[in-house]
């Protein structure tokens, strides 16, 4: 059942039969009529199906829609609309007669468990459809009421609490809907804010991948809203656009692939946006958002990026970033591995080398990036020299690209650290070190930093676009 272009008019002149609406559909009439809700949205019936335009304009409005929203009903468990809200009550559950009212009976979990059976269990998502989908993360989170219907229980959620049958007081948070109360956290910067988002989003599922951006558009549009100074550019912010770059692929994810999207052109998705890999993203491995200053050595020349219609939704028509920095190729390095895998070599302590690298695609990650023999690094950020902690990490957050076939024009393959060997095996072993030598190798650690400042004073600068 849906609305378009076709039987547009007869939606509206002649209404739509409930008796012909899908199961789902109908129990939400149903919810709607006992709380007293006379108007009811549903995406499929209110946005013309078939209309591009109609689509563009409802789909930057959903914070609006969601947000005004009385309450949202959320089908958790339905497969699809014809499986309805209300599920057979399992055999875990008795029902009770109250004590001293034996008319009055009240369901409760034949055997209690530690919370709830339903939203507790960390692999909620085989049973919660959902909760899988990547179009209603932005429909839970920012309506200020959901009644989400389970495969065994009620619950209800709303700004400050949420309570299930197998918990009514609300004393415990359900895995499944933490990330609902995000954007109305008030001790997240709108970085940390906007990367805890498009992590707990990532790991979602959409049936068109070109609906990546559009579906946490309202998200975006609420940020804008409250922040008008920011600028969305394809899933980043251009104010904090050196520290966006460094997102990287959660590999800690095993159920999820990195690769890239299918379906889109690849103009309109540039591989700088983390949008460009079909997998679950983080921001990991960079310092606190008070702990880091740009690299300023490596300047960001211009973000050209022009869409069709809202920039919200993402139909990027040109998308590129120029940069001038003093660029390293990885294959002159040496390369440490991880922190935790350095041991201590006979070296050139002044030696630039790079370490951890994250890679984008599932090959490189299987492969150790071998096949990037030309890769080059960009720096961009780097900790704050006047850290007063000993322990300050000495490493500069790096972008890692490589030349595509035209001229002048290179594509993110990843990200990657660089520092000076000495720093590098010092910090592989200081959970090892007493007090005073972590004194004296924090004392060095910031010396041998300022020989990698002065190592990129003396480099030449180079000029790239990112697309």
């Amino acid at each position: 059942m849906k609305t378009t272009l076709e039987n547009k008019a007869v939606h509206m002149e002649d209404g739509i039969s409930i008796q012909n609406l899908p199961k789902t559909y109908r129990d939400s009439v149903v919810v709607c009529k006992e709380l007293g809700i006379n108007h009811l949205w549903i995406d499929s019936l209110c946005i013309i199906q078939n209309s591009s335009h109609d689509w563009s304009e409802q789909a930057s409005r959903m914070a609006e829609i969601y947000q005004n929203a009385y309450v949202t009903i959320a089908a958790v468990a339905a497969r699809n609309s014809t499986e309805g809200l209300f599920n057979d009550i399992s055999d875990r559950l008795t029902s009770v007669s109250l004590p001293g009212y034996p008319w009055i009976q009240i369901r409760k979990q034949a055997q209690l468990p530690s919370a709830s059976d339903d939203f507790m269990d960390p692999d909620f998502n085989d049973g919660h459809t959902l909760y899988k989908r990547g179009w209603t993360f932005q429909e839970l989170s920012l309506s200020p009421r959901v009644i989400h219907y389970g495969r065994n229980e009620v619950v209800w959620q709303c700004q400050s609490r949420s309570i299930c049958e197998g918990d009514p007081d609300g004393s415990i948070e359900i895995s499944s809907l933490v990330s609902a109360n995000l954007i109305r956290e008030p001790d997240l910067s709108i970085e940390g804010l906007w990367y805890s988002i498009v992590g707990a989003y990532s790991w979602r599922g959409l049936t068109f991948e070109k609906d990546r951006l559009p579906a946490i558009a309202a998200f975006a549009s609420r940020i804008e809203a409250e922040n008008h100074q920011k600028k969305y550019v394809h899933g980043l912010w251009e104010d904090s656009l050196r520290l966006d770059l460094l997102w990287s692929v959660d590999t800690w994810k095993p159920d999820h692939h990195p690769g890239p999207s299918s379906g889109l052109e690849p103009r309109s998705l540039p591989t700088w946006s983390w949008v460009s890999v079909k997998a679950p993203v983080i921001w990991d491995n960079i310092p606190a958002l008070n702990e880091f200053e740009e690299v300023p050595h490596t300047k960001i020349m211009k973000v050209a990026y022009k869409t069709r219609g809202p920039p919200l939704l993402g139909d990027a028509i040109e998308a590129h970033i120029v940069i001038q920095a003093p660029i390293f190729k990885l294959s002159d390095l040496r390369k440490t591995g991880t922190l935790s895998s350095l041991e201590t070599v006979e070296t050139n302590p002044n030696e630039v080398v790079w370490y951890s690298p994250r890679w984008d695609s599932p090959l490189d990650a299987t492969t150790h990036g071998k096949q990037h023999t030309e890769a080059l690094a960009i720096p961009l950020i780097m900790p704050k020299r006047k850290m007063k902690s000993k322990y300050a990490r000495r490493f500069i957050n790096s972008l890692v690209i490589e030349r595509t076939s035209e001229v002048g024009k290179y594509r993110r393959v990843g990200v990657v650290e660089l520092g000076l060997q000495a720093h590098a095996t010092w910090s592989a072993t200081d959970t090892e070190s007493s007090e005073d030598e972590m004194t004296e190798r924090g004392v060095e650690g910031e010396r041998n930093y300022e020989r990698f400042i002065q190592i990129m004073d003396h480099m030449e600068k180079r000029t790239i676009t990112l697309i």
